[in-house]
């Protein structure tokens, strides 16, 4: 999740992890999960779409805002 802030936090690995286990995920799937979530945390830390502000005059849509 990341915050208006721009703080953000990696939430359900321990979700992932038990499905992992559970589902038998193969272990190249959860390499591949952990390189996009590395990716991901990137895009956010140099503030790259969707994480520059193009989205934010939608916000207050999105969260019941204005309606």
């Amino acid at each position: 999740m990341v915050y208006r802030g721009g703080e953000w936090k990696v939430v359900d690995e321990d979700e992932f992890e038990a499905n992992r286990v559970k589902f038998r995920y193969p272990d190249e799937l959860a390499k591949r999960a952990r390189l996009e979530l590395e990716r991901l945390q990137l895009r956010v830390k140099e503030g790259r779409f969707p994480f520059d502000g193009t989205l934010n005059r939608f916000m207050p849509l999105m969260d019941g805002e204005g309606r």
